[in-house]
């Protein structure tokens, strides 16, 4: 029996592979923003801690200095917490742009293995035809040949 080849197999083994990749892409980026909103509620929590120390002791008439200190943290965080928010965004404007190219890796995918069906099919139908042709035409030489003998 004759093996057949189809003859875009390496593109959809490099499909195939692209999407591997890009897969292990979308997973790094999205570890990626999740680890940069567990820090975004981190800052947030800070934040809201200093927030509730300075009210707290701003009741006991602390000293000026740690005041100035806290509003400074306060200050500092909130402004990391901007920055964070700038990152956050950038990330996941990355993990979606990678999730939308491996969509796309996808639907190339699945085109070509369609066409490997449809060629597969067409191939076998076209080798069962040449076969049958085949049948007929021995079968019809042996009446041929009988019949002049």
């Amino acid at each position: 029996m004759v093996t057949i080849r189809y003859p875009l197999e390496a593109l959809l083994k490099s499909r195939n592979w692209e999407l591997d990749a890009l897969k292990q892409k979308v997973r790094s980026a999205r570890d990626a923003v999740t680890d940069e909103e567990r820090a975004i509620e981190r800052m947030q929590d800070e934040i809201t801690q200093a927030e509730a120390d300075l009210l707290r002791e701003s009741r006991d008439f602390i000293r000026i200095d740690r005041r100035r200190l806290v509003v400074l943290f306060v200050k500092e965080r909130r402004a990391r917490l901007a920055d964070t928010h700038a990152q956050l965004a950038t990330k996941r404007e990355a993990l979606e742009k990678l999730t939308d190219e491996m969509a796309q890796v996808r639907r190339s995918l699945r085109a070509i293995e369609r066409h490997r069906e449809r060629y597969l099919k067409t191939l076998d139908e076209q080798l069962e035809k040449n076969q049958e042709k085949a049948i007929e035409d021995t079968w019809l030489g042996g009446r041929r040949a009988r019949g002049n003998g």
